[in-house]
């Protein structure tokens, strides 16, 4: 009898570590079941033969299909017909190796929309190692597409005028030059500046200068050829590429024809505005063999016609001073200003977005020349950049700065930034982080306490050893803002690897928040795709109330613009944000 009972006891032992087993079992498959019911991505699971056998919700929601309309069918019902065999036969491939595939896909919905996905495929196999099925995840990608394809724009498009930028310019003229060279033809690069469009900045402001932009712009576009590129280099400086021209007569003609349309009068805002324009022209392959050197000389040449009267357009000649008297003198004038005392911080506030409590301010250089006066940056620095007299320049500014905001701490200021732009030249220049943070630690002042503007277009030239510079700056303790985005494009791929802290979207897209719908979903893209790579966004260029609530409305986290202040010098700045 203890025998049997022992045996029994061992039986019952047993069936309930059974039932266990099976209720644990049951458990842990409806979990997977509920799982895959509620996840935001689409499952769809097939046998070894690739035939459907199931999908969830998910499924249904994307595609639009419904489970029965599907199961027991192949695949190829979702197909977009985009992809060729050889595409389907290098998938399968990867998934008999590797047991896995994962990438981008166009897919069809049952409405016949196609659309893009982000899909997985998987192999799955029992316990001795037999296929028994393939599961597929996937979700929908269009709203990241879409913001690909909008950032990608900027990258190639002048976002006031929406006339190629620079970039896309040079393409399109290696093109050109590669196309001249087979045909043996000629072509010219037409340097077009607009005269004293400062002055209409200055006195009627940047929206109707921007305005002005958009329509000259226009007028430009109507007076070339169709295969023609007229591109906007910044500011008021257009370029045009003219392809397959006879002689240089076909350039002065086409200078005569934008001369003519740009001359006649503007009205904006009730101002009746007379703009002119100084052109300079060189032809490939007299005047040189490469992008550079034809644009160097086109624009030679336009300050040849400026000197000489402006409204004008000059065919370069290798006589020609390789720069204008203006540009002359003030190449002498940056040599002795440095020494002089001719140069000047100011300070511009940076706010909070939602206290609109001043936390930090930008530093900006400015010029006062013995001569003529205040120079604007835009004017002086790329000088600067070109003399390489920026590098002494830009190291005073920064020491200026660091002294700056040692007095500024001292006044009590707590989590106080100052942002100091670094120039193209001071990035790339070899001893360039070991001269900061030598005067960094000269100085006294917090690293933490100090961040570094840097245009976006100047890392894309070396991007490994602008990573390896970036990450030493950030090794200093100082924070890395990218300024001017979207007008430079970096491509996300390159941007998720450079170690910043900060985006700043440049003015073009803040001035028509309040008018252009488009605009608006630019920026929301912007600060949304900042924001998904753990980033901070500045908005610069702030001057309306209205712009103000929209970016506020968007999660935007620090605003700059006059609409709470203009550079200032460092005095004004303390009695008017500071006490």
């Amino acid at each position: 009898m203890s025998i049997e009972h022992g045996v029994m006891r061992e039986l019952e032992h047993a069936l309930q570590e059974r039932d266990r087993a099976l209720d644990l079992s049951k458990r842990h498959l409806l979990l997977a079941e509920r799982i895959i019911d509620c996840s935001p991505e689409g499952i769809m699971i097939t046998d070894p033969e690739g035939i459907i056998q199931s999908v969830n919700p998910a499924f249904v929601r994307l595609t639009g299909f419904e489970s029965e309309e599907v199961i027991g069918k192949s695949p190829s019902i979702l197909s977009s017909g985009r992809h060729d065999e050889q595409f389907y036969r290098d998938m399968w491939s990867k998934i008999h190796r590797d047991g896995y595939w994962q990438g981008e896909i166009w897919n069809r919905r049952k409405n016949c929309e196609i659309y893009p996905e982000l899909l997985t495929i998987t192999a799955i196999h029992d316990e001795n190692g037999e296929l028994t099925h393939y599961a597929s995840l996937f979700s929908d990608i269009s709203s990241l597409k879409e913001n690909e394809e909008r950032i990608k724009h900027l990258a190639y498009y002048d976002p006031l005028t929406a006339l190629p930028n620079r970039r896309l310019f040079h393409d399109r003229l290696s093109m050109a030059i590669a196309h001249a060279h087979r045909s043996s033809s000629r072509l010219a690069v037409m340097f077009i500046d607009l005269d004293r469009f400062k002055l209409i900045n200055d006195s009627l402001g940047h929206k109707v200068g921007d305005e002005l932009l958009k329509e000259v712009s226009k007028r430009l576009t109507q007076t070339v050829r169709e295969d023609d590129t007229v591109a906007r280099m910044g500011g008021d400086e257009f370029v045009f590429i003219l392809s397959e021209i006879d002689d240089e007569e076909d350039a002065v003609a086409s200078a005569h024809r934008v001369i003519e349309a740009i001359t006649m009068p503007i009205v904006i805002d009730g101002n009746e505005l007379v703009v002119t324009c100084s052109i300079g022209i060189s032809v490939y392959p007299t005047d040189g063999e490469s992008n550079e050197l034809l644009l160097q000389n086109a624009d030679t040449a336009m300050y040849r016609s400026k000197d000489l009267g402006r409204n004008s357009y000059q065919l370069y000649s290798p006589t020609m001073n390789a720069r204008s008297l203006e540009h002359l003198v003030m190449e002498s004038g940056l040599r002795s200003g440095l020494e002089n005392g001719e140069f000047e911080v100011f300070y511009q506030p940076l706010v909070d977005a939602e206290s609109q409590q001043v936390k930090g301010a930008e530093a900006l250089l400015r010029w006062h020349h013995k001569e003529m006066g205040m120079i604007a940056p835009s004017d002086f620095i790329p000088l600067a950049e070109d003399t390489g007299l920026i590098i002494p320049i830009g190291e005073w500014v920064l020491r200026s700065a660091c002294q700056q905001l040692k007095r500024w701490s001292a006044l009590g200021l707590s989590e106080f930034k100052l942002a100091v732009n670094i120039s193209v030249r001071q990035f790339q220049t070899l001893g360039f982080i070991d001269v900061a943070k030598k005067i960094i630690e000269e100085e006294g002042v917090d690293p933490a306490s100090l961040a570094f503007e840097i245009t976006e277009s100047m890392l894309m030239d070396d991007v490994i050893d602008s990573i390896k510079r970036l990450t030493a700056i950030r090794e200093m303790g100082v924070t890395i803002s990218l300024d001017d985005f979207g007008t430079g494009y970096s491509s996300l791929a390159y941007l998720k690897r450079f170690p910043i802290n900060t985006l700043k979207i440049d003015r073009m897209f803040i001035n028509d928040i309040s008018s252009e719908r488009n605009e608006g979903a630019i920026v929301a893209a912007l600060i949304s795709l900042a924001h998904s790579m753990d980033l901070n966004v500045v908005a610069e260029g702030v001057e309306q109330k209205c712009q103000l609530e929209y970016l506020r409305s968007e999660g935007c986290d620090t605003i700059q613009g006059y609409y709470f202040g203009q550079p200032v010098t460092a005095d004004d700045f303390e009695q008017q944000f500071l006490q």
